[in-house]
């Protein structure tokens, strides 16, 4: 009977702890400058973290060509990991998108000072399909 009882407890036990697993969310795919056609399925998030240095006067301008397909759910600037914070150390943009439905659309990327004319040093675009 103990025996019975103990394998009952152990599958009772495994099938939450399968549970609890299932419903936690996976952590979104993250892509960097080379990554430049990205494959994603509708309701998935994935992240573009490219080198930035916000203290030069420059940053990242996000432009997508269709927002009902790939949207722009955060963005948000991460200095490079140090034991102190150095003055004018660069870090990482870090951009993340939903995927909101089937299509395809492109992201483009800017790295310009937006407080002068003319003054982007790199473009990047990225090739995005949602299925």
């Amino acid at each position: 009977m103990k025996k019975i009882m103990a394998m009952i407890l152990a599958i009772f036990f495994a099938a939450a702890m399968a549970a609890g697993c299932a419903g936690a969310a996976a952590e979104p795919a993250v892509y960097g400058k080379e990554d430049t056609d990205i494959t994603v399925k509708t309701g998935e998030s994935f992240t573009i973290s490219i080198e930035e240095n916000p203290t030069t006067g420059y940053a990242w301008t996000v432009v997508i060509s269709d927002e009902s397909i790939v949207d722009l759910s955060t963005d948000k600037y991460e200095q490079e990991s140090s034991d102190e914070e150095i003055a004018g150390a660069g870090g990482y943009r870090v951009l993340t998108f939903e995927a909101l439905k089937k299509g395809v659309a492109t992201i483009t990327l800017v790295y310009e000072r937006s407080f002068e004319e003319n003054s982007a040093i790199e473009t990047l675009v990225y090739n995005i399909t949602v299925n």
